[in-house]
């Protein structure tokens, strides 16, 4: 007994040593560029400091557009602590990924030792998955250093198994806190992501279930665990609604229907596996480990139900097995049910807790510990114990090798993008001889990592090519800003650079240009400064969006740029919308159609004509008026139209005649 304790003890350490060496090799090696910095620092991966960084500045948080899983809670709590505390958020990447790390470790440790497994098993696992990463070839793993990918999900999987499989041991005493636990854990994840309903929630009322129709089991011992779990995913659905669909935030459209999702799924995984031999065979060995007991196990609960025995670890082993199964099958459908899955999405929320599950969960989460020992035969807790240290001296040594990058360790913690440092001395530069200080304007994936880097306080919004604005997981406040210059990608092979003929044709040439190079000698970006007073056009060109009007008390107005609303005919100008040749009553100009408080509206529109003989027609819910357009600049008559509640406000300008007529702005005011 004395040597087995010492011997188990000294695979204790072990294993915990081959995370701590996995943590410190995936710190080596990202402060070395093996781990590619655009995967740690992107706008996708940079989401969650950006909202923590305007709650703690006090934005107005009223404009955020979330991604479908907004992936708040905890991955915000814990990335946003540290890094306001830090103050670096290379350092809190680092900090995050370790923490998560050794998370998912305890999680599924938890399990299996609920479930009567191998709990020193999951240090090692989760080193071997860093060691992984480290090399470089397993980038599958970073979703791990990155809060925007809700690798909280993971571990939720093996925190909640492990209450579950707490809630089928435990006596009436501790049940209730195990209960209020599982309800908290499955609200808040599913609350942060929808996605945790499906893969766990779902898995874990059928594994109960189905258990227990096997076994003949009483519902009354799987009922609490069963009912808990699906009234909290309920309220987490219900509370996701609230908090990010509602009033606060916008909630991106979630759920769709993709037949094609699921080859698509399958082609990734055939690729992967193809390329990544070790992480396939480690599937497929856990696929195996895991069917393949399920037949004997449930002649065995039947066995026993029929003699009134119901041994409890034959319980719990078809339980976690038919739950690994049922996770296995939710993220099957992941790609089918959301209509806008992506090889990345797919990467980061689907294969990574297929290969966990699978892959380092499978076989070592229920092996069948019990059983006697003989003289000449080796029991499986024995085998499994061998193959452990084996397996973590390997891990250990691998880690070791990766160390090497440590020293660069100090450039990664001083590291920004290129462009940030340029950005920073073009603003500097330009303030000095007297422009005027405003926001700028970039690409989605310039924008937010240009202005979490900059240490001159640059603030940039995110637009889409043609400079319209961008509605993917950002502050659409940041539109109320005066912007006074752009940041271009002169990459052409980049698909969403910004057009800068477009910038110039619409804007005129700018007061200045900066050329800033690129990152490890990669396209340069050009920064075009529109920051003197007759530049207003430019600074003011999303001011008038349908987005900002509120119409809260009667009298209040707002005046829309027309350049940010809807046409049928026009194109569209920093100025306005403009239509070169009248195309009768088929096409409108101008479009206005918009959400506001039921009462009585006065709806106008400022124009510039090109054509004597041309006429305009406005239509309104309330009927259409029309009448002639004066030669140059004048105002269509205002048209009045009543909205009832929960109606929108909609207005349409339809021009006919030749040449060319310009909308610069349609101003709406309440009556009543």
């Amino acid at each position: 007994m004395k040597a087995d304790g010492g011997g188990r003890n000294w695979l204790v350490g072990l294993v915990w040593g081959a995370l701590g060496l996995g943590v410190l090799a995936v710190w080596a090696r990202a402060a070395s560029g093996a781990i590619p910095k655009f995967l740690l620092f992107n706008s996708d991966a940079l989401y969650l400091p950006a909202l923590v960084q305007d709650w703690a500045a006090g934005a107005d948080l009223s404009g955020w557009r979330f991604p479908p899983a907004p992936s708040v809670f905890p991955d915000a709590v814990i990335m946003g602590l540290l890094n306001q505390s830090l103050g670096d958020l290379r350092l809190a990447t680092l900090l995050y990924g370790g923490l998560q790390a050794l998370a998912l470790a305890l999680a599924w440790r938890a399990a299996a030792r609920a479930g009567d497994g191998a709990p020193n098993w999951f240090p090692l696992a989760v080193g071997l998955a860093l060691v992984l990463l480290a090399s470089g070839r397993y980038l599958l793993w970073s979703p791990m250093l990155v809060s925007g990918h809700h690798f909280s999900l993971l571990v939720g999987l093996g925190a909640g198994l492990a209450l579950v499989l707490g809630l089928v041991r435990a006596r009436p005493r501790r049940a209730g806190w195990a209960l209020a636990g599982l309800g908290l854990l499955v609200g808040a994840l599913t609350a942060s992501d929808p996605l945790f309903a499906l893969v766990f929630a779902a898995p874990a009322v059928g594994s109960l279930g189905l258990t227990a129709a096997v076994g003949r089991l009483g519902w009354r011992r799987w009922l609490p665990a069963a009912g808990v779990t699906a009234l909290a995913a309920a309220l987490g659905v219900g509370a996701q609604t609230l908090l990010w669909g509602a009033g606060a935030a916008e909630l991106s459209p979630y759920w769709g229907w993709d037949a094609q999702g699921l080859a698509r799924l399958g082609s990734w995984a055939l690729r992967t596996g193809s390329q990544q031999i070790l992480l396939a065979a480690l599937w497929l060995a856990g696929m195996w480990a895991v069917v393949w007991r399920l037949p004997g196990l449930a002649q065995e609960l039947n066995r026993g139900a029929r003699l009134e025995r119901h041994p409890e670890a034959l319980v719990v082993e078809l339980v976690t097995r038919l739950f690994l199964l049922g996770v296995t099958a939710a993220c099957a459908l992941i790609p089918v049910l959301s209509g806008s899955v992506v090889e990345r999405q797919i990467l980061a929320g689907v294969m990574l807790p297929v290969f966990f599950v699978w892959g380092f969960v499978g076989w070592p989460v229920h092996i069948p510990l019990s059983g006697g020992t003989c003289a000449r035969q080796r029991s499986p807790e024995q085998r499994l114990r061998s193959a452990m240290t084996l397996l973590a001296g390997v891990t250990c040594l691998a880690g070791l090798t990766y160390l090497g990058g440590w020293g660069q360790m100090g450039a990664f913690l001083r590291w920004r993008p290129a462009e940030a440092a340029c950005l920073d001395a073009a603003l500097a530069a330009r303030a000095a001889e007297g422009g005027l200080q405003g926001w700028g304007l970039a690409d989605y994936w310039q924008a937010r990592p240009l202005r979490l880097f900059s240490q001159g306080g640059a603030r940039l919004a995110p637009v889409q090519s043609d400079f319209s604005a961008q509605a993917w997981i950002h502050n659409f406040n940041d539109y109320r800003q005066r912007f006074t210059y752009a940041v271009v990608d002169t990459d052409p092979n980049w698909p969403a650079r910004l057009d800068e003929g477009l910038l110039r044709a619409r804007f005129g040439p700018p007061q200045a240009v900066f050329t800033c190079a690129g990152e490890d000698g990669g396209a340069e970006s050009r920064v075009l400064f529109y920051d003197r007073p007759e530049n207003a056009d430019f600074q003011e060109q999303f001011w008038g969006h349908p987005a900002f009007a509120r119409f809260e008390a009667a009298g209040e107005s707002f005046t829309f740029s027309a350049a940010q609303l809807e046409s049928e005919t026009g194109d569209r100008l920093g100025v306005g919308r403009q239509v070169r040749e009248g195309r009768g009553p088929a096409g409108a100009l101008v479009i206005l159609d918009v959400s506001v408080p039921a009462g009585l509206y006065e709806v106008g529109a400022d124009y510039a004509s090109g054509d004597p003989q041309a006429r305009w027609e406005a239509a309104a819910a309330a009927g259409s008026q029309g009448g002639g357009l004066a030669l140059g600049e004048g105002q269509i008559p205002a048209v009045r139209v009543a909205v009832g509640t929960g109606e929108h406000l909609r207005w349409r300008l339809i021009y006919s005649g030749q040449g060319w007529l310009r909308v610069g702005a349609v101003t709406v005011r309440r009556l009543r």
